[in-house]
């Protein structure tokens, strides 16, 4: 069975496959100064002079405002040894507030403690340490 030429609509022709950026690839590309290799490498080390001037001025500006940053990060660092306990706490039937104030006293109760066994360390070797520094003192004044 032939079908005659005239019945056959024409094929339009192909359109040209698109570059990576959508962009037809037909038309030629006019190569810019950042096209090469050399021009990467300047972006590149621009955006990470960029990143380490930002991260120079954050650090910068937290070290003026540490009146405010330190007890901020001491608060989120408790908060953050807290929460567990805390959570089981309520697991078990304990009222949020009843199970925050429990975890805090437990925790400062357990610092208390740590503290007191250090300082009666300290106190305990005192003798040997003044002993100690003394004769570390005449080594270096002798020398």
């Amino acid at each position: 069975m032939d079908i005659p030429d005239d019945a056959v609509p024409p094929v339009p022709p192909a359109a040209p496959a698109p570059g990576p950026h959508g962009e037809a690839t037909d038309t030629p590309r006019r190569a810019g100064p950042w096209a090469d290799p050399f021009g990467r490498l300047a972006v590149r080390s621009a955006q990470v002079l960029l990143v380490l001037a930002l991260t120079t001025t954050v650090v910068l500006g937290l070290i003026q405002l540490k009146l405010i940053v330190i007890p901020v990060l001491i608060a989120v660092v408790v908060a953050a040894a807290v929460s567990p306990v805390v959570g089981a706490l309520q697991r078990r039937g304990v009222p949020t507030v009843l199970a925050v104030w429990a975890a805090l006293v437990t925790g400062l109760s357990a610092l208390g403690v740590v503290i007191w066994l250090v300082v009666r360390g300290f106190r305990r070797e005192w003798s040997e340490l003044v002993d100690a520094a003394g004769r570390g003192l005449a080594e270096l004044q002798a020398s």
